[in-house]
């Protein structure tokens, strides 16, 4: 990963430092040759020191456990003295002196330099997407169903892969499937500490002092195929030659035998996740040499429906078309097919049929797409008819056209009312994936991303001005309320202000759902504070003040699209510029829900927004950090929730459709499965 990304990006960093030392101890620079997990000198405030068991400290070279010690140590836990002692310590320095410390569990080696790299762990403590686990609680879990006799999880990393996986080695009565372990285990856990694999074993390797072997379950691990596939596998059915490219590129990022993702395999069900997903579509540009937006995952997240979009890609590039097929693949070719029936008078389309061919005519053709208009809300001329002229072809058009635009259809079944949820800065709107179908396939949810983010244009450089973007993007889909809006991080700022529009446009807001805002002082109408300097930026990518060169890239990002994690990187400096001088903001009367990380700032943030609802509003805490709330396993907690608040807000409108009536007939108006502008 580190050699893929290194090249694509200016300058490519590791942060390291524990909570317990307030996060930050030292950094690295990545180049594309590193192997291992050089995490640099510690800055001057945290000096480290590398100690063996007997308290020495090690020479240049040699590995000892890493103890942090200085100003930005942490008091200890709170009301937990056993923990806090067993943790934070005395240590001796050589000249007699001593300091107090945080032993952190990890083996590193020092350089001639003072420069750490992390060679591993002194304990069973595992680093999993970056979050520390204790492999005894999932162990905990996993015996928890009825049908577990025993288990045992070891850290498995990724071959050629910096990313760590956890592999849980099961003893269970027979009968028990493996793939009901994964799920069982989700049920309850985070995603980040849900086994990848489940291997079922009928005897643990043990060792000499006949305690079980982890270091064998280790090696074992890395031989471990995806014995949790889901059964799909494509099996018999031929796959062209480009899809057989897709399901590598599946198998490569998620990590497991070609051979066990199926075409209709689901990226985000077989382990996937935002960050794989980049990884994913970074595989797809260096092997297929084409760029798809990430957003592409949301309607098309199986190797077929994906295969499908570079087809159409390479064929508007001039490569070949897209292949032959009978039976709609998705939601977007079956409303196509049958619009085209209705039209055509035909019960049998295929959906690699020319429209003209199978004897539509152009009155035919601009009854279909009035038809496509005025019932889904996408707009598509008779020239690009003309030119994708099937229903595999259109399908794709209307895609990429909505994937192009602000708005992000997540969801688009169901006859709720919809959702419209606003990405943080740098981020997109997939992001809530997990969130979306969490809140079921009958509740339609939209997500909102950053103009120019994806796609070339110039991006919006105002909170003011994204809010009336989306405004307008989310009425095409639904032009009238009552509407329900969220927004997460530097996004929940953003759907205030959309909150505020609509209801100055007459238009009604039932629920306004936050997800782990922060407010700067400013905004509340005080003046600010260096608190506000210092908690803005966790809520961005980058970790220091935007450069001056950075700021001038900014009206031209979109124009001058960038390669890898640049992009993001460039829009998460925006939205901290548009954070640290956002004015005050107006007071809230309408009913909200705040759903707050598992982190110090929670308190703080509750006590900030309490300053500006004035309204009914109620707070919720939810599993997860900052960065990791959005992800799988901790969105349920946040999705249930949400789903009540929703019907409590919408009660029985929320199941009707209809947005307001059309001023000229009295006809209801319906929201639309995906809005198509592209400006």
């Amino acid at each position: 990963m580190i050699a893929h990304i290194a090249p694509r990006v200016r300058t490519l960093c590791n942060w390291y430092g524990p909570t317990e030392a307030t996060v930050q101890v030292s950094m690295a620079t990545l180049r594309a040759g590193d192997h291992e997990s050089p995490v640099g000198v510690p800055f001057e405030y945290s000096p480290c020191v590398l100690l063996d068991a007997a308290g020495a400290e090690t020479p240049p070279g040699e590995i000892g456990e890493l103890y942090i010690t200085g100003r930005s140590l942490a008091r200890g836990y709170l009301n937990d003295p056993v923990r806090t002692a067993a943790r934070f310590c005395s240590i001796e320095r050589p000249d007699g002196t001593t300091m107090r410390a945080y032993r952190t569990g990890d083996l590193a080696r020092a350089g001639d330099d003072g420069s750490l790299v992390i060679v591993g762990r002194v304990d069973d403590q595992l680093n999993v997407q970056g979050y520390r686990v204790e492999p005894s609680e999932i162990e905990g879990r996993l015996v928890e169903h009825p049908g577990v006799l025993e288990a045992v999880v070891v850290a498995r990393p990724d071959q050629g892969d910096d990313d760590t996986q956890l592999v849980a080695f099961v003893r269970a009565n027979e009968g028990v499937a493996a793939q009901s372990l994964r799920d069982f285990a989700a049920e309850t856990l985070p995603r980040h500490m849900v086994p990848a694999h489940v291997e079922l074993v009928d005897a643990y390797p043990v060792n000499a002092t006949h305690k079980i072997d982890r270091q064998r379950l280790c090696t074992m691990a890395l031989s471990t195929s995806a014995s949790t596939s889901r059964g799909t596998s494509s099996g018999g059915e031929s796959a062209t030659e480009l899809e057989r490219e897709v399901l590598d590129c599946f198998a490569a990022v998620l990590s497991i035998e070609p051979g066990s993702v199926g075409l209709d395999d689901d990226f985000y069900d077989l382990g996937g996740t935002s960050l794989r997903s980049l990884r994913l579509f970074m595989r797809i540009d260096d092997r297929l040499d084409v760029r798809l937006p990430l957003s592409s995952i949301a309607s098309a997240s199986t190797p077929r429906l994906l295969a499908a979009l570079v087809a159409e890609a390479r064929r508007r590039s001039g490569g070949t078309g897209p292949d032959r097929g009978e039976e709609p693949h998705h939601e977007w070719e079956r409303l196509l097919n049958g619009i085209w029936s209705e039209v055509l008078g035909l019960r049998h389309i295929s959906r690699t049929d020319s429209f003209f061919d199978i004897g539509g005519s152009p009155s035919d053709a601009h009854r279909m797409l009035d038809e496509l208009k005025d019932l889904y809300g996408a707009t598509v001329s008779l020239v690009e008819l003309e030119s994708h002229p099937s229903i595999m072809e259109l399908a794709i058009l209307i895609m990429r056209s909505t994937e192009r635009a602000v708005l992000v259809p997540l969801t688009t079944t169901g006859e709720k009312l919809p959702i419209f949820l606003v990405a943080g800065a740098g981020g997109l709107a997939i992001s809530f994936l997990p969130l979306a179908r969490l809140l079921g396939p009958d509740q339609p949810t939209y997500g909102l991303q950053a103009r120019g983010i994806e796609r070339r244009a110039i991006p919006d450089l105002t909170l003011k001005g994204c809010a009336r973007r989306y405004v307008r993007a989310i009425r095409e889909v639904q032009p009238h309320g009552p509407y329900v809006i969220g927004g997460y991080s530097l996004g929940g700022v953003v759907a205030l202000k959309m909150a505020e529009r609509l209801e100055a446009m007459g238009e009604e807001v039932r629920l306004l759902a936050i997800f782990d805002t922060y407010l700067s002082t400013a905004m509340i109408g005080r003046s600010r504070s260096r608190r506000d300097e210092r908690a803005l930026r966790p809520h961005a990518l980058p970790k220091g003040a935007p450069r001056l060169s950075t700021v001038l890239h900014l009206p031209i990002c979109g124009i001058v699209q960038l390669r890898g994690t640049a992009q993001f990187e460039v829009f998460a400096a925006l939205g901290e510029l548009q954070g640290i001088f956002a004015r005050r903001l107006r007071p809230w009367a309408g009913r909200a829900t705040i759903f707050l990380s598992d982190d110090e700032e929670s308190t703080y943030l509750e006590a900030c927004w309490s300053k500006l609802l004035t309204g009914d509003w109620s707070s919720v805490r939810v599993p997860g950090e900052h960065l990791g709330m959005l992800e799988l396993g901790n969105v349920r907690a946040a999705a249930s929730i949400l789903r009540t608040q929703i019907h409590e807000a919408l009660g029985d409108e929320g199941h009707d459709r209809p947005g307001g009536v059309d001023e000229g007939t009295g006809a209801p108006l319906r929201p639309r499965p995906a809005a198509v502008r592209t400006d």
